[in-house]
């Protein structure tokens, strides 16, 4: 199932199992107070390889710090498929980046909501990541949103909360399915 918009959030790592962001990106980017963010994907990418991860698919994710600990070793680091995550390979990448707008943290800041409006996917992807993938994503400076943020977590935090202000998400809590309309 596709729910549109679709968030997409990027991150880049050379070592998916020793990085402590892992947790608080699996944490903050895809789980909402008891609930699953379904309209999210996250791709956490290295050298040669995407590890994906889709919202409406992942099941039993949990947002204790031992949990997704645990996750991430039986499932990611041991590069094993389950239900919600896959392994694509690199060359997959602007496949899934294709006609978005692609949300990033700067010093500067050009909020211009009206731009958020008219897109189907938002791409969510932090400087020093967009900065190594710049060869692999095109960006148009017309589909490009920043938000003053220096943190990485900070930024996704905003750039959720920006997009559920504006569009709404999709939310899966216990079972049920419900949209949270933004300001449209």
């Amino acid at each position: 199932m596709n729910y549109i918009p679709t968030r997409i959030l990027i991150y880049y790592t050379n070592n998916v199992c020793s990085d402590p962001f892992i947790e608080a990106l699996l944490l903050y980017g895809l789980l909402v107070s008891r609930g699953i963010r379904i309209d999210t994907r996250v791709y956490i990418i290295n050298d040669k390889i995407i590890y994906g991860l889709d919202g409406y698919k992942l099941r039993h994710l949990h947002p204790q710090r031992r949990s997704l600990r645990g996750f991430i070793e039986k499932i990611i680091c041991s590069d094993r498929e389950a239900p919600g995550f896959k392994i694509y390979p690199l060359s997959m990448l602007p496949f899934f980046t294709s006609s978005s707008l692609i949300i990033t943290h700067s010093f500067n800041s050009y909020l211009d909501h009206k731009k958020l409006i008219n897109f189907r996917k938002y791409i969510l992807i932090d400087k020093d990541s967009l900065n190594y993938l710049e060869n692999l994503i095109y960006v148009n400076t017309r589909d490009y949103f920043s938000i003053r943020e220096r943190n990485k977590l900070f930024f996704i935090i905003k750039s959720h909360y920006i997009l559920d202000t504006i569009i709404g998400g999709w939310i899966r809590r216990l079972g049920e399915i419900k949209y949270y309309s933004g300001l449209q």
